[in-house]
């Protein structure tokens, strides 16, 4: 395998928008990376039986490495209101539901004040937790 077409320096003409602090750590990335793909490929074509390395087994190591997915991918709609969900919260509704199934069977109103300051909490809790998520994302 010719291996000094892969071993080159990265083309400066795709980094012109990066900092030069950036492109050094995008070209010592992308070396290392190189490297285990190489190492990936010489396997991969030794598995196969085959003494001569062929592009799909370059093709098929790069892809471990490089998938054709994003990563790490984008949260899910799920995922970012999981991610805002504090223990508070989650305590909160636990408590709300239950005082307010006991207000239900009792036929009282002498709990209804609690079920109030639970859902209270439910809200302050999980508007904290989302401004607090919003601002690490930024």
């Amino acid at each position: 395998m010719n291996q000094k077409k892969l071993e080159g320096p990265v083309e400066k003409k795709h980094c012109g928008h990066l900092s030069s602090g950036c492109k050094i750590w995008f070209d010592d990335h992308l070396a290392s990376i190189r490297q285990q793909i190489l190492q990936e490929t010489s396997q991969i074509s030794g598995n196969g039986g085959s003494k001569k390395v062929l592009p799909k087994h370059v093709s098929q190591a790069a892809l471990e490495f490089a998938p054709e997915r994003r990563y790490p991918s984008d949260p899910t709609w799920g995922q970012k209101i999981i991610g805002t969900v504090s223990g508070i919260t989650v305590i909160s509704a636990i408590l709300a539901v239950a005082s307010g199934m006991i207000d239900y069977f009792d036929k009282g109103t002498q709990y209804i004040d609690i079920v109030k300051i639970f859902a209270g909490a439910i809200v302050g809790s999980t508007g904290a937790s989302a401004v607090t998520h919003l601002r690490k994302s930024k």
